[in-house]
């Protein structure tokens, strides 16, 4: 095939008025192809059910406009004058701007991926973002890499360099790096979410925020502690939320060995059917229940079983449960005995 450069000289064609029409007709040939591609798949996609995938089309609709535009000026290129065509910007520039703009359609397309309902409704926000923040890092390194290979740098030493220095600051970083990986290993385990009331070394809460760094739970006097990911991943933790965020709520009682079990069977039971039905964030289709449990010093010890919705409901349930009881007992004459022991004198 002859040569572009041989042809336009033959023809006694100028140059710039050459390429630019070629620029014209590639520009054109291929913006009817990928109008032609692009409404077979936009059919495609809205027959079906997911939104993601129409997402994903607008997404990278503005990439790969730019580059079919710089497609069709590099091959214009090739037949522009010999000191526009052999110019190491015409040289390089191109190649670059293609890696570019092939990593933006890349990232793009990863942001819709990782932002909608393409992965499992269990991977939560959180670990979302967490992900594409990675795949990120990696695709634009990656990039930054081929960009210097293309523009004739040698990359060897600069791997060698990453490689070192990862390294050092894999050690420098120890403590960091540790309470990372624990917040990847929660995000994606998920032994907590946000949301969920928790126990972590006695500290009670619920979990307001899940970083890269720590864990923050506010406490029920509405204090923050952070703690790090790297202690909650290996830590013994107490989630009230699952695997169901009702919870059993046992409360000790005792009465005094002369009253009737039966009758404060019954009573006590109707107080706590009264509160589940009463309090915001009780069970109201829970039947609670009386369980006897020992013979103390001083009293005969019972177990009252509730059930509330949350566990941070809990201080408000038993504050009105014991308020309650303590009335209906008053009235039913039911007594809760004082600490007290009998001691019986021999008689000589």
């Amino acid at each position: 095939m002859a040569d572009i450069k041989e042809i336009v000289q033959g023809s006694g064609m100028n140059p710039w008025i050459y390429s630019s029409g070629v620029f014209i007709v590639v520009l054109a040939t291929l913006t009817i192809v990928r109008r032609l591609v692009w409404g077979r798949l936009l059919k495609w996609t809205e027959s079906t059910e997911k939104t993601w995938d129409d997402d994903l089309l607008r997404s990278v609709t503005s990439p790969i406009t730019v580059l079919l535009l710089i497609l069709a000026f590099g091959i214009a290129g090739q037949s522009a004058p010999e000191v526009v065509r052999t110019h190491p910007l015409m040289l390089q520039g191109v190649k670059v701007a293609m890696i570019v703009s092939v990593m933006w359609l890349i990232e793009r397309a990863l942001s819709v991926i990782f932002r909608s309902q393409a992965l499992p409704d269990g991977v939560n926000g959180s670990t979302r973002a967490l992900f594409l923040t990675i795949a990120r890092a990696v695709l634009f390194s990656l990039g930054f890499l081929i960009v210097l290979d293309t523009i004739g740098v040698s990359i060897t030493p600069v791997l060698a360099s990453l490689g070192v220095g990862s390294v050092a600051v894999a050690l420098a970083l120890q403590d960091t790096l540790s309470n990372f990986f624990g917040g990847l290993y929660i995000l994606i385990d998920k032994p907590i979410r946000v949301g969920d009331f928790v126990k972590i070394d006695d500290v009670e809460g619920q979990v307001d925020r899940i970083g890269w760094r720590g864990t923050w739970i506010r406490t029920l006097a509405n204090d923050i502690i952070v703690f790090p990911n790297s202690k909650v991943a290996g830590a013994q933790l107490k989630n009230y939320d699952l695997p169901s965020s009702t919870s059993a709520l046992l409360i000790p009682c005792g009465v005094a060995y002369g009253a009737d079990l039966g009758r404060v069977e019954n009573v006590t039971i109707e107080v706590a059917r009264e509160i589940l039905q009463r309090v915001p964030g009780g069970d109201a289709s829970f039947e609670p229940a009386v369980r006897y449990t020992a013979f103390a010093d001083s009293s005969i010890n019972f177990n009252v079983v509730l059930q509330i919705l949350r566990f941070s409901d809990v201080g408000m349930i038993k504050h009105e449960f014991i308020k309650a009881l303590h009335i209906r007992y008053l009235q039913e004459q039911i007594e809760i005995p004082f600490p007290q022991r009998v001691v019986y004198l021999a008689q000589s």
